[in-house]
C-alpha cells in the first residue's frame, strides 16, 4: 500500500458516493508455495503489515478504520502474530 496508485485508488473508493468501505482483505495464497514454515511466517507478516498500513491510510484520509481480514491456512498457521488483524480466514486447521 505504499504505491501512490494505491493511495489514489483508496481515496477514490472512500470518496465515491453510495460506497462505504467496510474492510480490507488480503489472501496470502503464495504461502502454499513458500519455503517451509519460516517462508510462510514471513509472507503472513508481510500481508499483516500491508493490511495495517492500508487501514492506517484510510484513517489518515479521514475515514473510520476498516476491518482487516487475512486469509490462507498455511500463512495463518505459521504467523508469529496476528495483532492488528480483525478477522482470520483459513480453510484448514
Amino acid at each position: 500500500p505504499t504505491a501512490p496508485a494505491f493511495r489514489r485508488l483508496l481515496s477514490r473508493l472512500l470518496e465515491a458516493p453510495g460506497l462505504r468501505l467496510r474492510g480490507l482483505m488480503s489472501y496470502a495464497g503464495a504461502s502454499y508455495a513458500a519455503d517451509g514454515a519460516a517462508g510462510m511466517a514471513a509472507l503472513a507478516e508481510r500481508h499483516r503489515l500491508a493490511l495495517i498500513a492500508a487501514g492506517n491510510m484510510a484513517q489518515a484520509l479521514g475515514h473510520a478504520r476498516p476491518r482487516l481480514s487475512l486469509g490462507s491456512g498455511p500463512a495463518v498457521q505459521a504467523a508469529a502474530t496476528l495483532e492488528g488483524v480483525d478477522e482470520v480466514r483459513c480453510g484448514i486447521y
